[in-house]
């Protein structure tokens, strides 16, 4: 978006500008793709400060309270490659960020701006059950499973006793499993 954005302003060509898709007349034009960002640790936290009272809502139906929330990204991607889904489209692999950096940042709202839940939106939260496991004894050792609510996405062939049991006591509230189908022939066809 910064390349797009000073290209513009600077009034030169857009074909120099790598992962865009545009028309120019009547031609589409398709420039190459942008290299992935690796280290996802080097981007910085999102700028929650610019959206102070957006992120409010009504959580828990035994509370049923409104709390500040928020989103997190750990991972971008996900190595399935169910037919219907258009990840794959998007990021060609799978990449994690730290246990610590993602822990740094659950400090980080939860200090800032008093945010008592957030929900992971990894394609599948789930998927390295060791860097799970870490993620939540650090959340237990920091004490923020104390403090902060939340919940992620998973996979039911993917999850174990042993990350459940982690996951309660990290304080995860809900997870959300796709269950796309009930038949196995669809289930085959669609590639889950």
């Amino acid at each position: 978006m910064l390349a797009l954005a000073e290209t513009v302003s600077n009034g030169t060509e857009l074909k120099k500008v790598k992962g865009l898709t545009y028309k120019e007349g009547n031609n589409v034009i398709v420039t190459p793709d942008r290299p992935f960002i690796r280290d996802l640790d080097s981007l910085p936290f999102p700028a929650r400060d610019l959206l102070s009272d957006v992120y409010k809502r009504t959580i828990g139906s035994e509370m049923n309270e409104v709390v500040n929330w928020t989103a997190i990204t750990a991972s971008r991607g996900c190595p399935f490659k169910c037919h219907y889904c258009q990840v794959p489209q998007f990021w060609h692999t799978h990449r994690r960020r730290s246990v610590e950096n993602v822990l740094n940042e659950r400090e980080h709202v939860y200090d800032a701006y008093k945010i008592r839940f957030v929900r992971f939106t990894d394609e599948v939260f789930l998927l390295n059950k060791r860097w799970v496991i870490d993620f939540c004894s650090g959340m237990v050792e920091r004490g923020l499973n104390e403090r902060i609510r939340w919940s992620c996405d998973g996979r039911v062939d993917i999850v174990s006793k042993k990350v459940l049991e982690a996951l309660k006591e990290a304080n995860c509230s809900f997870i959300a499993y796709g269950i796309e189908f009930g038949n196995q022939r669809i289930l085959d066809f669609s590639g889950k």
